[in-house]
């Protein structure tokens, strides 16, 4: 009896010693709508699964492959595991999610912006159509080191704020607002290439960055823009100017952050260790 329990605890300091080794999420707590990172050292692409959903590994060096997680706005206050393969074995790693209380606040629009004629709503069920086609591509990491802010005034509305909008309709707020004049520049939070830049109905003047691994940038509510569809920019490239087309009540620039076609609350993209793709 004593041989065996030696032996089971061995075979247990060996499987949390390689999982400590082989597999690091970043960072182990988070909040409701944040994304995370995983790195997995292992010779062949791993497959992971999170909330049901797979998550989709790229190669970033000769022994180390990169994915990205996200947690959803409805599941705080839980840890989570991650089903981890690689080379032939499993393991599990786990992902607190802290709750976050997110504010409430009131705006007023004008009514066609809020419950638009018929007409409109043709064309903003065209444009989420392009949206989603756009959103769901998944293509290899081509940023550069981390993401940057894309102006740097100050937030004038955070992720996650629910909005009454009018006194009746309620809006979650899926990106975060930044402070700024008519016609400041705008940059891009990182490399990637342009794959959509034209205007919207609610978004007005838009443009959506493709940074690989399914992260997209969206810009929204521009003056104007300086990139076409199709462009390569690199990170800080000036890729428009502050305005307010769209459904917006002043000038400022409206930033989102799709992973995975899924809103992340983009402080947590900055926060992550991203250069070790380059």
């Amino acid at each position: 009896m004593k041989r065996l329990i030696i032996i089971f605890m061995l075979i247990f300091v060996s499987s949390a010693y390689c999982q400590e080794s082989i597999i690091n999420v970043f960072p182990e707590n988070v909040y409701n709508g944040d994304a995370f990172l995983i790195t997995v050292k292992t010779t062949a692409t791993p497959t992971a699964i999170f909330l049901g959903k797979d998550i989709q590994f790229f190669k970033i060096n000769d022994e180390s492959f990169i994915g990205i997680g996200i947690t959803l706005m409805e599941t705080p206050q839980l840890t989570h595991d991650i089903m981890i393969r690689a080379d032939g074995k499993q393991y599990v790693a786990k992902i607190a999610v802290q709750k976050k209380d997110f504010a409430q606040i009131a705006i007023t629009l004008p009514d066609e912006k809020v419950f638009p004629a018929e007409e409109s709503l043709k064309r903003i069920r065209e444009e989420r159509k392009t949206l989603d086609e756009i959103l769901q591509k998944v293509t290899p990491p081509v940023w550069e080191g981390n993401f940057i802010l894309p102006i740097n005034n100050g937030v004038s509305t955070e992720f996650g704020v629910m909005r009454i909008i009018n006194g009746i309709k309620n809006s979650v707020h899926y990106g975060i607002d930044y402070k700024g004049a008519l016609d400041e520049p705008i940059k891009a939070v990182n490399s990637g290439r342009v794959v959509l830049a034209t205007n919207l109905f609610f978004e007005g003047n838009t443009t959506i960055i493709d940074h690989g691994a399914g992260i997209f940038s969206i810009y929204m509510h521009m003056s104007n823009m300086t990139k076409k569809t199709g462009y390569l920019v690199k990170k800080h490239d000036i890729i428009g100017y502050v305005g307010k087309s769209g459904r917006a009540t002043g000038p400022h620039l409206h930033l989102s952050i799709k992973v995975n076609s899924i809103s992340v609350n983009p402080e947590s993209i900055y926060a992550l260790p991203l250069s070790v793709t380059k």
